[in-house]
Order: C-alpha cells, then sequence, then structure tokens
C-alpha cells in the first residue's frame, strides 16, 4: 500500500472508494517517531565534540524540541489539510475535509523514506561545524548551522517539495474531481509556503 501511494499516487486515490484517515494518521505519528529519533541521533553524535560542560545544554534542547515536536506535527497536519481542502474547494474541487487530511497526511511519508540516508550524511556535515568546547552550549546551534550552509538541507528539501506536490496533485485530482494542471497549482501553493517557511525559520542559521 505504501509502495503504490509513494510511487504511484494516481491510482492509489483512484482505486479506493473512502480514505482512511486512520492510515494516515499512522503515517503521520511514524513521521513523529522517525524525527525523534533522527533528532536525538543528531544531537548525541554532536557530544564527543562537544565535551561535557554542554551535555546538560544538549540535553535540554532535545527535551524541548522532542515536545514542541508531539505538538507541532499534530499542528503541521491540520494546516496541511485545511490549506490543500480550501485551496481545493475554492478552485472548482468538491471532496470532504477528512479526504484532505488523508491526503496531506502522505505528505510525512517520503521523509521516513529518505532518513536512512539523510540522516547519516546530516550527522557527518554537522560534527565538522562544531568547535571547541565551552560553557554557553552552541554545539547544537553550530551543528545545525553547518549543515543548513552545506546545502544539503535545501537540496532534501527541494525533492520532498517536488515529491509532495505530485502527491498531493493526484489526491486532489482524484478525490476532489479537479483537473489536473489546477490539482498542481493548489499542492505547489501549500508546499511553497511551508518552504517558505522553513526558509524563514532557518534564517538565523544562513
Amino acid at each position: 500500500m505504501v509502495r503504490t501511494q509513494l510511487l504511484d499516487p494516481k491510482r492509489y486515490f483512484a482505486e479506493r472508494e473512502r480514505l482512511s484517515v486512520g492510515r494516515a494518521g499512522a503515517v503521520v505519528v511514524c513521521f513523529w517517531v522517525v524525527s525523534v529519533v533522527a533528532l536525538t541521533a543528531f544531537v548525541q553524535s554532536l557530544e564527543p565534540a562537544t565535551g561535557s560542560l554542554e551535555t546538560s545544554a544538549a540535553s535540554m534542547y532535545l527535551t524541548q524540541s522532542i515536545i514542541v515536536a508531539v505538538y507541532g506535527v499534530v499542528a503541521l497536519w491540520l494546516c496541511l489539510a485545511v490549506a490543500l481542502h480550501f485551496l481545493a474547494c475554492w478552485t472548482g474541487g468538491q471532496g470532504r475535509f477528512f479526504e484532505a487530511l488523508s491526503i496531506g497526511g502522505w505528505a510525512f511519508a517520503p521523509p521516513q523514506l529518505l532518513a536512512p540516508v539523510v540522516v547519516p550524511i546530516a550527522i557527518s556535515v554537522g560534527r565538522t561545524g562544531v568547535g571547541q568546547p565551552d560553557e554557553s552550549g552552541v554545539a547544537v546551534f553550530q551543528g545545525v548551522r553547518e549543515l543548513i550552509r552545506s546545502g544539503a538541507f535545501d537540496a532534501v528539501l527541494a525533492v520532498l517539495a517536488t515529491w509532495t506536490i505530485v502527491l498531493w496533485a493526484y489526491g486532489l485530482e482524484q478525490r476532489y474531481e479537479l483537473p489536473f494542471v489546477r490539482a498542481v497549482g493548489c499542492a505547489a501553493a501549500v508546499a511553497l509556503a511551508v518552504v517558505a517557511t522553513v526558509f524563514v525559520i532557518t534564517l538565523g542559521f544562513r
């Protein structure tokens, strides 16, 4: 099912009489778990380079990030569904909100497939940006800054955005009965809004 949805989304959305919000929700939960594991691995990988003085700061950063991620992932899923549903209906589509929840939730699947490749690269690049240990607790900031400035972050973001646009476009085409070009426009508008938000958030690291 997952392979069909990610590699042949048109067939997936066309063949199902009713989309399952539960399956999309499971994908979102798995995304949160993978994100927590990846973030933990990234922060812990910095410890040998930072020494013991920054351990408490790194642990505090990790704990806060995990807590924020619980609410952030759910809020993001709902916001994506609302945006997709609104744009699809505004452009002449006919569908129900639970279908937008299902379509939006599948956007959390591609990052999980790329994680086994992306996380080791992120750890390697991030550690090169960590300087000498000090008492300021800036190791995590240095690691993230190096990762973002390396260009790897933007490259992965571009791949995920493109993949997501394709998933959403076929979902809106099949479930909201939109012409494909119009569905692509709706999907691209939401995806680019997310990319722009991520860019603004990461400006401090650039």
